[in-house]
């Protein structure tokens, strides 16, 4: 009686109350804690991006001393760097000095070559006697005429380019008279030789100092080739006067 009123319902009173527990609260959410506040989740703790990257590690360079041979090419290397620099300074200031005259010298050209303009021209012409005659201030009396005479033509023909054009020509024809007057060969002869000059290229101001070799270049070669036509001209005439004269000479003695 004792047993069943009193024992039993205290046993059962000491048995534990068990609950399932909830397979969802033994989860962890990686954005909340345990005070239910959300978690936020920097970039870098994504999974795309790797803690270490073993790429971006430089790896240290040995010291390695140069060899003989890389320390000649060193230094010749050095040299040519050094000799290019200079070249292309010296290049730079020439090729600014140049176009600088070949500004002013445009300028003064086209105001000499105004045809209101007639005071200045004579004064050109004249300075450019005065400057021939002062370069041929050592010579005799003939030079000083041939180079105050040259000096002047010059500074004529670059103010009246177009009346110097045909005094060329004149003296073209002029000379090949005299030529043929000297060695006897009558106008309209089976002999009559001419001197043909070529044609000297366009002068114009260079513009820059590339084109300034070039026209000196192109002119050099014209007049050297204009003085051996010339030469060679002269001496064709003459072995051919000197074998006529031979013949004339046999046929003398037989007669």
């Amino acid at each position: 009686m004792f047993f069943k009123k009193i024992l039993m319902p205290c046993g059962l009173c000491a048995i534990p109350v068990i609950r399932p527990a909830n397979p969802s609260e033994g989860k962890m959410s990686p954005y909340s804690d345990e005070s239910g506040v959300k978690k936020l989740i920097r970039p870098s703790e994504l999974p795309i991006y790797p803690f270490e990257d073993d790429y971006s590690k430089q790896i240290p360079c040995t010291d390695c001393q140069p060899t003989a041979l890389e320390q000649n090419i060193s230094k010749i290397r050095k040299s040519i760097q050094a000799v290019v620099s200079e070249y292309q300074h010296y290049t730079g200031v020439i090729s600014d000095t140049i176009d600088t005259g070949v500004e002013h010298s445009r300028s003064l050209l086209d105001y000499l070559r105004e045809e209101s303009n007639v005071m200045p021209r004579v004064g050109a012409i004249a300075i450019g006697g005065l400057a021939g005659l002062v370069l041929g201030l050592r010579g005799r009396t003939f030079k000083r005429l041939v180079y105050s005479s040259t000096g002047a033509l010059t500074t004529a023909a670059i103010c009246y380019p177009k009346k110097a054009e045909e005094g060329l020509d004149a003296a073209k024809h002029y000379i090949n008279v005299g030529y043929n007057f000297i060695y006897g060969v009558k106008p309209g002869d089976d002999r009559q030789l001419e001197i043909t000059m070529p044609e000297l290229p366009n002068l114009k101001i260079p513009t820059s100092f590339s084109e300034f070799v070039d026209l000196t270049i192109v002119t050099g070669s014209a007049v050297a080739t204009a003085v051996g036509s010339f030469a060679q001209n002269a001496y064709t005439s003459l072995s051919g006067n000197k074998e006529e004269d031979k013949s004339t000479a046999k046929l003398d003695k037989r007669d």
